[in-house]
């Protein structure tokens, strides 16, 4: 679906249907950046460490900016922001 627009550093914005973790790596990969809303519904989307963001996270106060950076097999597909 963004074919037309890979290697222009633009910004796609994706539903948190669409916030697959491996997905967002190969859009990277594409020279396209991309927003995900990440919902933990059952469970955390596969391959995103919740335990780890809640423990980050929780521990700064409401109104905080903070990012908790993320590493896939040696590759950074980006950052979990608050």
């Amino acid at each position: 679906m963004t074919e037309n627009i890979w290697h222009s550093g633009r910004v796609v914005v994706l539903d948190s249907g669409f916030c697959v973790l491996l997905a967002l790596i190969e859009i990277k990969k594409k020279g396209l950046f991309a927003a995900a809303v990440i919902k933990k519904r059952r469970y955390w989307p596969k391959h995103v460490d919740g335990d780890a963001i809640n423990s980050k996270l929780s521990a700064e106060p409401v109104g905080t900016q903070t990012a908790l950076p993320g590493v896939w097999q040696n590759t950074k597909p980006g950052h979990v922001h608050r």
